[in-house]
């Protein structure tokens, strides 16, 4: 154990770097100890989330093993909050200035050219390691993703409230639990808040 946790420092302090070779260098090594047959790692589920490691790759590798709901259930309301804060864009706001309204729009609006300005790179894997997490988890996981999404529609900061309009989950249940929200962020002083939202609402539609 002793071993362990001093390779897991090691982990966490290769991810503090921040950059793309750091990332997947972590992300390996998490899974390579996820595949270790004594199961090493389970005891350290809870570091790895505490450690806010970017390490989309590792919990969506832990979502198609069968060890999965009984490792990761407990941890799901902890997990899931920060999964979502992964989600919230950093660089629209600066950008607004510069272009139009229309080359803010998702891609379903114009075109792939423009995703760029919505889509960041750690929203995409989040949202795509929450996609795999709910194909194990369904109603579970749902229930602690609508919650984080209802109480940051709320929310007085504009990252927080447009990254909570976005589709994670297209469920009926969602889209009972998020539409009443969703249409009142179409009056929010934000652009990009209305226009995830609108987005949001056609995905829905469907």
């Amino acid at each position: 154990m002793v071993h362990i946790d001093n390779s897991l420092a090691d982990i966490f302090r290769l991810a503090a770097c921040d950059t793309a070779r750091g990332r997947k260098d972590v992300c390996r090594t998490l899974t390579l100890l996820l595949e270790d047959p004594a199961g090493c790692l389970v005891p350290y589920i809870h570091k790895v989330i505490e450690s806010r490691t970017k390490a989309y790759d590792f919990w969506i590798s832990l979502a198609k093993r069968p060890i999965c709901c009984e490792v990761l259930a407990p941890h799901l309301p902890r997990l899931v909050p920060i999964l979502f804060q992964k989600m919230k864009c950093s660089h629209v706001d600066e950008m607004e200035p510069k272009q139009d309204e229309n080359q803010l729009l998702p891609d379903d609006y114009h075109n792939e050219e423009q995703v760029d300005v919505i889509v960041n790179e750690d929203r995409s894997s989040a949202t795509a390691a929450l996609d795999e997490l709910s194909y194990m988890f369904h109603e579970v996981l749902l229930d602690v993703l609508l919650l984080v999404q209802t109480e940051a529609l709320l929310h007085e900061e504009w990252q927080t409230k447009e990254a909570a309009s976005w589709p994670s989950d297209v469920s009926p249940r969602a889209a009972w639990t998020l539409v009443p929200f969703l249409v009142e962020c179409l009056n929010d002083d934000k652009a990009q808040v209305r226009f995830t939202a609108c987005w949001a609402l056609s995905r829905y539609a469907y």
